[in-house]
């Protein structure tokens, strides 16, 4: 859906990051600008603060945002279970726990203002080289608080298909069994 550069800020002297559509530029990309209105609502310290948005040359899509240093929490999970020593030692159970309130922090924030992320999984947690926590990729977000009806909860536009149903969005293996209907008739897994 897009790709992600490091560049250079010449107003601020800085280095950001630009996330740039890959869809045809000839189509609105309306994932994408819905990516950036949740970014823009989002002032969160553990959510990535959106500089700007506009169309390049091409005529593609794009906005700035803070560039992260760091690794994902699936890089330190991988490296965890592998036994490194030196990511064992950084990251002891308190800091794991640090990092895990830092992500609900974030998320609780996020549907206080009404968006879900819907692919909340290790890959999309970043942890910055000075500790920082930052929760990335909201492309598949959804305002979800004006559109919900209480026979769909979290039901967006665009997000249902024919006669109601809902379409799935995000990693299976990281979706709530609610959605992947993997928790059976009565939620706990049995049918």
């Amino acid at each position: 859906m897009a790709k992600i550069f490091s560049a250079d800020d010449p107003l601020l002297n800085r280095q950001v990051a630009v996330k740039v559509s890959t869809a045809d530029p000839s189509v609105a990309d309306t994932l994408f600008l819905k990516e950036a209105e949740a970014l823009a609502n989002l002032a969160h310290p553990n959510i990535p603060p959106m500089h700007s948005r506009g169309t390049d040359d091409l005529g593609r899509a794009f906005y700035s945002m803070k560039l992260i240093h760091g690794q994902t929490l699936q890089k330190i999970i991988k490296q965890l279970a592998a036994g490194d020593a030196e990511t064992l030692s950084a990251f002891t159970l308190q800091r794991l726990l640090e990092i895990f309130r830092k992500v609900c922090d974030a998320v609780a924030f996020a549907h206080a203002k009404g968006f879900l992320h819907r692919d909340l999984k290790p890959e999309n947690i970043m942890v910055g080289e000075y500790g920082e926590v930052l929760v990335m990729d909201w492309g598949l977000a959804v305002a979800f608080r004006e559109r919900a009806t209480p026979q769909q909860p979290g039901a967006e536009s665009g997000a249902t298909g024919e006669e109601g149903t809902i379409r799935l969005q995000g990693t299976p293996q990281y979706m709530s069994p609610e959605l992947t209907g993997a928790g059976g008739r009565d939620g706990r897994g049995t049918g």
